[in-house]
């Protein structure tokens, strides 16, 4: 998005509400090549939001020529929908970060079907916290057995297909 900035494109980026790792409520959390841990991006603002109502209603004001959407997977299943209208009605460039698997390896939240509606996807992996191999599964390491749970470090690792293990 950063080479959208620099064409003086409007960029608009959302998050979900209840992501509010490090206290970092009004910015994306991101991992650095070379850092060890996720830590907030200050590089551009982020808008927390908690509905479809209070995203249309920030897409209408703000009126963005591009469009992205940082842990898609914890929004409704409205996402997917609002997301094809708006492209459709508007011509919004719109990029999407997200998991497309829970920890269980299930389908996670409205992304199978904003997967469906992409044009282009690009998936990408992280290392095997265990191995060092390339790790699309995210393993749970802490907390409850809840689907949704917010955490790092602290609660989940990225895992490769051998090192991954199915949460209790």
């Amino acid at each position: 998005l950063e080479t959208k900035q620099r064409a003086h494109k409007k960029i608009l980026i959302l998050k979900p509400f209840l992501d509010d790792r490090f206290k970092a409520s009004n910015r994306i959390v991101s991992k650095k090549k070379k850092a060890e841990k996720f830590e907030p991006d200050d590089s551009m603002p982020a808008h927390p939001i908690q509905d479809e109502v209070e995203f249309i209603r920030l897409i209408l004001k703000e009126e963005p020529d591009v469009l992205g959407i940082d842990e898609a997977q914890f929004f409704g299943l409205w996402l997917g929908p609002a997301l094809l209208e708006l492209r459709n009605a508007k011509g919004l460039e719109i990029y999407i970060a997200g998991l497309d698997l829970d920890a269980w390896a299930k389908p996670f939240g409205p992304m199978p079907e904003i997967l469906a509606y992409s044009d282009d996807i690009q998936k990408f992996t992280a290392n095997c916290f265990k191995c060092g191999q390339d790790a699309r599964f995210t393993q749970k390491i802490g907390g409850s057995s809840e689907k949704i749970q917010i955490g790092a470090e602290d609660l989940y690792e990225a895992r490769c297909e051998y090192c991954w293990t199915p949460p209790a």
